[in-house]
Parts: structure tokens; C-alpha cells; sequence
């Protein structure tokens, strides 16, 4: 859902830990070069599309999304990037 949104080349959703909820989604989204958006607008085109827990309750910004080397999202990665990022 969220590589449909405007100015997004790529994105990737995986869970993290959370104190209440066990887990909560983080996304690792890839702007379309010269887009910009804040985890704040990303988080409001959402709020119309999809179920309010679905929403990800963290959003990185990256250059590149990890990908095996067969060329597909490599969620591991992604999610120990993620979670270095905010947990460390």
C-alpha cells in the first residue's frame, strides 16, 4: 500500500518490538528522486486507506532498500536496520 503513494519509489513493512503490543509496523520507504515527504505525511495519506494498527507506527527514510541476491526485499536486514536505528 505504501509504494502507492505519491513520490514513493519503494517501500518495505516489518515489525518491530513494542512494550504494549509486542510488535507494531516500521516501514523503510525509498523516495522517488527530487519527492519529499516527513513521516508525518506518509502517516496522513495512510489514514484513508488502511485500518488505523496498520498504519506504521515508525517510518525511515533511506537511499536504498536492502535486497537479496536474487533482487527481492530482504525483510531480515531491513528489520535489524530498523530496529539499530531506533532501539540503539
Amino acid at each position: 500500500m505504501i509504494h502507492t503513494l505519491p513520490g514513493v519509489a519503494e517501500a518495505a513493512v516489518v515489525g518491530v518490538p513494542d512494550e504494549k503490543y509486542m510488535e507494531v509496523p516500521a516501514a523503510m520507504i525509498r523516495l522517488e528522486q527530487g519527492a519529499a515527504a516527513s513521516e508525518a505525511d506518509i502517516k496522513d495519506m495512510l489514514k484513508a486507506r488502511i485500518a488505523r494498527f496498520k498504519i506504521p507506527e515508525y517510518v525511515v527514510f533511506v537511499e536504498e532498500i536492502p535486497k537479496t541476491h536474487n533482487g527481492k526485499i530482504d525483510k531480515r536486514v531491513i528489520k535489524n536496520m530498523i530496529e539499530k536505528m531506533l532501539f540503539s
